[in-house]
Order: structure tokens, then sequence, then C-alpha cells
């Protein structure tokens, strides 16, 4: 099941932004979808699919060993993350950042505690991300204190999705 869009919907935009299939890849809160498995079956091998929930984890486990595919599949907080610094080229986070908002009131304005969690997500996002890696989260993007570049495309129909793009 796919929350948002599936990967086909923003397969070109990985493609622009990745160096290579062989470009260290870490999803941020995997969940049930299907996006890192075919990602595996679009070439890319080096994948690190995470979340905090034990149940969800040990699905996509169990998914990935019956495919036979080399995904890492890990329970890990996303604002304290087990990973070296620099050690992916690219971080996907394809909407695990909303949970941070759902006692926040306005996404526009949130609470503290709320700025302060995704602050500490971004913190970690931009540890674990390698030097040239890649709506209302564009302020936090933009926050000083992060030496990263954005850019942004959007897609969809109806409804259009962000795709946002920071590269140290």
């Amino acid at each position: 099941y796919e929350w948002f869009k599936d990967y086909s919907q923003f397969q070109h935009l990985i493609h622009a932004h990745c160096s290579g299939k062989n470009a260290k890849i870490l999803e941020l809160g995997c969940g049930n979808s299907r996006m890192s498995e075919d990602m595996y079956r679009d070439g890319f091998t080096d994948i690190t699919a995470t979340d905090l929930s034990p149940v969800a984890v040990e699905s996509k486990r169990r998914r990935c060993s019956d495919l036979n595919y080399g995904i890492k599949v890990l329970v890990a907080d996303i604002m304290d993350m087990p990973f070296k610094d620099a050690s992916f080229d690219v971080v996907i986070e394809k909407g695990v950042m909303d949970v941070l908002f759902v006692d926040s009131g306005s996404p526009w304005d949130p609470e503290p505690q709320t700025r302060a969690r995704v602050d500490a997500t971004l913190k970690e996002v931009h540890r674990v991300l390698g030097a040239n890696g890649p709506h209302f989260r564009r302020p936090f993007f933009e926050a000083s204190g992060f030496e990263w570049s954005m850019e942004y495309s959007t897609f969809g129909d109806s409804f259009h999705y962000y795709f946002y793009t920071l590269r140290k």
C-alpha cells in the first residue's frame, strides 16, 4: 500500500538525483510501502529501509527475504539513527515526517515541541547524508544551521506532491 504515489510516479526524479545505481540509499519510515522493493527491481542495490514499528520492519524483512532482495531493513528512530556520519548518498523521506505534525495544531505554525522534533530529524538526516547527497516543510528545510541547498519539483494530477532535494 502506498500512502502517496508509488515509485513509478517519481522514479524519474530519483534517477535525476542519484549518482548511480550503486548509490547508498536510506529510506526513512518504510512502513508497508513497496518503494524500496521497486527501487531494487529498478537496479538500486544498496538500500537500507527503516521504520519505528517492529511490525512494519518484520513484514518488510519477510517480503524482501521471500524475493531474495538484499535490502537491509531495521527498526530506527528518525530522530536518533544508528548510522555513522555521512553513511548515505541519498536519504528518502516519503511522508514519515507527517507523524511529527499529528498533534502540532496547524502545520503552518506548529507547536514548539513539533518544531523541536522536526529539527532533531533534520539534524539526523544532515548527519547521515554524505557530501553532495541530495509546502509547509520548506521553512524547516531552509532553517539556518543546515549547510545544504534545496530544490523541489512537483508531480501529480489534481493534487500535487512535492519532491524535495536537499544537497550538502
